[in-house]
């Protein structure tokens, strides 16, 4: 189940890249789409590529077949997957690709917490380091800069929230104006 470590490295490695175009690929992609249809287009897309992958290694199983607490799991799996790619994309939407994806690999910080508590793995010291040096480089990275500087914190108001993002109907990307990706990117 677990497999050695080089060949889970390797996925990881994979995923690590995959992760970088996605993110790039998506601001990209957000530049003239509601953020929320992005979203359903990316499912799409991930819908039919992986059902190709499982019909190509003829790993289909019948429903029958599989057990009830792993379905559980991977339904609400799928469900923090969802919410997350809708916060995902209208952070990409809205703000800077550097900054939205140091901020979105805080889940490492907390993967490393909910791992030890609800899981059961073994929380190391280099594991608490490392996961601190990880929430350190994301907030780094992700803070504004003016002038050479950090610039002074803005307020964010209710609007800018995860759920009014999900629950308030997007007016037409095209007519808002918007600038495109190059003048978007933060100052450094």
């Amino acid at each position: 189940m677990h497999g050695t470590p080089q060949s889970w490295l390797l996925f990881a490695l994979g995923s690590a890249f995959f992760a970088a175009l996605t993110a790039i690929f998506a601001k990209l992609g957000v530049s003239d789409l509601n953020s929320n249809l992005a979203t359903v287009v990316r499912t799409v897309v991930i819908l039919l590529v992986t059902v190709l992958i499982v019909s190509m290694r003829a790993e289909w199983q019948r429903p029958e077949e599989l057990p009830a607490r792993s379905m559980v799991f991977l339904v609400l799996s799928g469900i923090a997957t969802g919410l997350s790619w809708v916060c995902y994309f209208r952070a990409l939407e809205i703000g800077p690709v550097s900054g939205v994806v140091s901020v979105d690999k805080l889940s490492v910080v907390l993967v490393v917490a909910l791992s030890a508590l609800l899981v059961g793995e073994r929380l190391t010291w280099h594991m608490s380091l490392g996961a601190a040096l990880v929430a350190l480089g994301a907030i780094l990275v992700s803070l504004p800069m003016k002038d050479g500087r950090p610039a002074p914190p803005s307020r964010i108001g209710p609007a800018a929230t995860p759920l009014a993002t999900i629950a308030t109907p997007m007016p037409d990307q095209r007519s808002r104006g918007r600038t495109p990706i190059s003048e978007s990117r933060p100052s450094r």
